[in-house]
């Protein structure tokens, strides 16, 4: 068993460290081809216990099964749930959401942009590796997350186990055609349509990603 850590290029700091045996290591090829996916960075750099030996073959040989599930694993999604009520929800339940939609960003997905109404959340992310699972951190999965740990803590607040969200979440995998920046910035202004605030900044209940 061999043991790879990543590394940031600019930094030198360590990512990960990861174990891989004969196979040739899945979670390797994964790393070396969609850096940015996983950690967010356009490229990573490498060290390695023993050689690192696997050739465009190996890629060849070990991808085109698997490609497909992790291309649509890894994408980009806009994702949207609906609160159950039709009351609109006060400023303190919109700050768990926001809490929660954000308290996952770099962990489980790369957030780009979470906004959430008073009826609604809308988000555009990425879901990024588990590590310590070694596998893809599934849409299903994350979405869950945040309403089950929001609900919990909107619950604390109101003394019940009522349920918070409607049990369907909406998600749509943006297409390469779709520009990611118009997507966001037609998110943000939908408090500016639900004639909420003027100007998209002056919304509280929004967080948009640095650009680095």
């Amino acid at each position: 068993m061999r043991r790879l850590t990543v590394c940031d290029p600019t930094t030198s700091q360590p990512l990960a460290s990861l174990r891989w045996g004969r196979a040739g290591g899945p979670l390797l090829h994964l790393l070396c081809l969609f850096p940015e996916w996983v950690f967010g960075l356009e490229k990573v750099s490498f060290q390695a216990s023993a050689a690192v030996n696997f050739s465009n073959n190996n890629l060849r040989e070990l991808l085109p099964a698997k490609s497909a599930a992790l291309s649509a694993r890894l994408q980009t999604a806009f994702c949207h749930f609906c609160y159950q009520g039709s009351l609109p929800a006060p400023g303190w339940a919109r700050d768990i959401v926001l809490n929660a939609c954000v308290f996952g960003h770099d962990r489980r997905f790369n957030l780009r942009v979470a906004v959430v109404m008073p009826d609604r959340a809308h988000l555009i992310l990425t879901p990024l590796l588990d590590i310590e699972g070694q596998r893809i951190c599934r849409l299903h999965e994350i979405m869950r997350a945040i309403k089950s740990h929001s609900a919990r803590l909107i619950n604390g607040q109101l003394g019940h186990a009522g349920r918070i969200w409607q049990e369907e979440s909406f998600d749509h995998v943006l297409r390469c055609s779709e520009s990611l920046d118009a997507k966001v910035a037609y998110i943000l202004a939908n408090p500016v349509r639900a004639g909420l605030v003027r100007i998209p900044e002056e919304y509280r209940w929004s967080w948009k990603k640095e650009r680095v």
